[in-house]
């Protein structure tokens, strides 16, 4: 597949998202499309949480080891298994775990509740994610009207190129359960890597991912917002993430 019809093929299947729609790629493949427009970052949110908590880990004010009863975590609606879960105790780490694989958004509230709302966003400045914003918990309705956490295209993809050589951030990105956006129509692909995020309201459908083929290796970020149908909205995600791994299989 030569690029020019590989855009082509990409741009047609952008176009039939009935929504404001974002979508950056780096590596391999060079593309970029609105990705500085900021969107409600639903479960994206959760990898500057996941980067914060990283940085907090390797300075040794966070570790990963103590155990949380299970008993002492507040309860979130959403996405999540650790409520459910018959053990007394968990480990920082496994929530951390848990925030990603899973989306769950008990874990992610305590890890917000323990790293300090300001703190993430401190962090989250000191890495120039300048449309990244948190502004509240999981599940929690905004207050006021811009009070939403938010980020866009490109600060995802800054986040998934800095952390390129870290396994901490990408081992639960790779254990990822939530596959079925950009990541659906890749089942089978021999020698294919994928780590990946998902986010998602009621108007809202993310993904985020790194996929490595034959040593090449693309970063893609695909937001969307306000969108007239979020099923019809991932089988688009999932076509497109099915062309890239076509063109680098060229």
């Amino acid at each position: 597949m030569k690029k020019a019809d590989f855009i082509y093929e990409l741009e047609k299947r952008i176009e039939s998202i009935n929504g404001d729609v974002s979508i950056m790629i780096q590596g391999e493949i060079m593309y970029r499309y609105n990705e500085q427009l900021v969107h409600p970052s639903a479960s994206l949110i959760k990898l500057p949480i996941l980067s914060c908590a990283i940085e907090n880990m390797k300075d040794g004010t966070l570790n990963p080891y103590e155990l949380i009863p299970i008993s002492s975590l507040e309860k979130t609606g959403g996405s999540g298994i650790v409520a459910a879960l018959h053990t007394p105790n968990v480990t920082i780490q496994d929530l951390i775990t848990l925030m990603i694989t899973v989306s769950d958004n008990t874990a992610t509230n305590w890890l917000i509740n323990k790293l300090k709302i300001n703190d993430i966003q401190k962090h989250i400045d000191s890495l120039q994610l300048n449309g990244t914003k948190l502004q509240r918990y999981m599940m929690q309705t905004p207050k006021e009207t811009g009070k939403d956490n938010f980020t866009t295209a490109e600060d995802i993809i800054s986040l998934l190129k800095h952390y390129d050589n870290d396994e901490q951030f990408y081992y639960p990105l790779e254990k990822q359960q939530l596959t079925h956006k950009l990541c659906g129509n890749l089942e089978g692909i021999e020698g294919l890597s994928i780590a990946n995020k998902t986010g998602e309201l009621q108007t809202v459908t993310h993904d985020a991912a790194r996929l490595n083929i034959n040593n090449k290796t693309v970063y893609v970020a695909v937001l969307s917002s306000n969108v007239e149908c979020v099923n019809h909205t991932n089988y688009i995600f999932s076509e497109i993430g099915h062309l890239i791994v076509q063109y680098l299989l060229k």
